[in-house]
């Protein structure tokens, strides 16, 4: 597990993300977030996103905020993740 309180910057840096990716060993992921943070995060370290919508949110805004980011995959819900990663 790493936190932000493992990492020198916070997101939207990378820092996490390289971190988790070099722990593993790989260079490819994909990462599954509900914020522009995330996407900008993910685009940084140069892995996948995936966006999800959660309810405590203003849904419409952060969906069309990922749209108009090239995001290609947005969940209305994090349990539709297995037919979207599939």
């Amino acid at each position: 597990v790493i936190t932000a309180d493992d990492t020198p910057n916070k997101k939207p840096a990378p820092d996490g993300l390289n971190m988790i990716l070099s722990s593993l060993k790989s260079s490819s992921a994909v990462y599954i977030g509900d914020s522009i943070d995330d996407l900008q995060a993910a685009r940084a370290a140069n892995i996948d996103f995936i966006g999800v919508l959660p309810p405590e949110t203003d849904r419409n805004k952060l969906r069309n905020l990922f749209k108009e980011n090239g995001v290609k995959i947005i969940l209305e819900s994090i349990n539709s993740i297995r037919k979207a990663i599939k």
